[in-house]
């Protein structure tokens, strides 16, 4: 086999992932209110530390943890490399705000823009952490909820208002009418974090039909026979391109697929934010 000639083939595969590559300083100088924010009523030192242990339980190491001024801190980490996906990158910026809070936005980027085994976003699961370290939950009032009551199973999606003492005050609009459950009478209360598509696992799941259908194709000589994908350059590029087309083509797809992110929140801890 001709070394240079193989390296030449297989260079327009290689340099596909290649073509946008995340690093730290560069996410480093991007604006503070880049990425997804959320607000915590909390001061600033106790929800950095928050954000802290939440960032290394989604298993990110921090290589940065910084104060950018008297108001505001920066944390940037690293999601490590594994046998199926490059690294992602990470950072947390906290910036203190009236009434002892505190607004914090998350920034996911991949190292590889066509990495395919990294979830495009860590923000919800380092939120979610962050809430359960910091106390009550606390949500704006409008949040999709969904209900479960603890006779029958019964479920309910509608729109959190008020709640009232151990009472909540949730929009029905399926009848177009309020409803005033206690928060003994449920058996689950989950709030909406947001809408995501299936991009992630429609692009998971696009590349490794494009791979076997890559190398399938890939593996038939012009003759009509069949060679050993090892020994022929052309069976391991189209492996690699069918991989990135299929994920690209399954992106597309799931990305039309939208469902609800829910969170369980004890009921009791519930807090409603005007």
């Amino acid at each position: 086999m001709n070394v240079r000639r193989a390296l030449t083939s297989l260079l327009p595969a290689v340099m596909v992932p290649l073509a946008g590559c995340a690093t730290l300083s560069a996410l480093r100088q991007e604006p503070l209110a880049t990425g997804v924010q959320r607000t915590f009523p909390t001061p600033l030192e106790p929800t950095v530390a928050a954000a802290r242990q939440a960032v290394t339980k989604v298993g990110v190491a921090i290589r940065s943890d910084t104060a950018l001024a008297p108001h505001a801190w920066m944390l940037l980490g690293e999601k490590g490399t594994s046998g199926w996906s490059w690294s992602a990158l990470v950072r947390v910026v906290a910036q203190r705000a009236e009434s002892s809070r505190t607004v914090v936005n998350v920034v996911t980027r991949r190292r590889l823009a066509g990495n395919i085994g990294v979830r495009p976003d860590l923000s919800v699961a380092i939120f979610d952490s962050m809430e359960t370290s910091l106390g009550p939950a606390t949500v704006p009032a409008g949040t999709r909820v969904r209900l479960t009551w603890r006779e029958g199973n019964a479920t309910l999606l509608g729109e959190l208002l008020d709640r009232r003492g151990d009472t909540l005050v949730v929009y029905n609009p399926a009848l177009r009418s309020q409803i005033t459950p206690t928060v003994r009478e449920l058996r689950a209360l989950e709030v909406s974090r947001g809408r995501r598509s299936a991009a992630w696992p429609g692009e998971i799941a696009g590349s490794v039909i494009g791979m076997v259908i890559g190398g399938v194709i890939g593996a038939r000589n012009p003759t009509g026979g069949w060679v050993i994908i090892s020994r022929e350059v052309t069976s391991l590029r189209s492996f690699v391109l069918g991989g990135f087309a299929g994920a690209l083509a399954g992106s597309l797809v799931g990305s039309a697929v939208v469902s609800d992110r829910w969170r369980r929140v004890p009921p009791d801890r519930l807090t409603i934010q005007p």
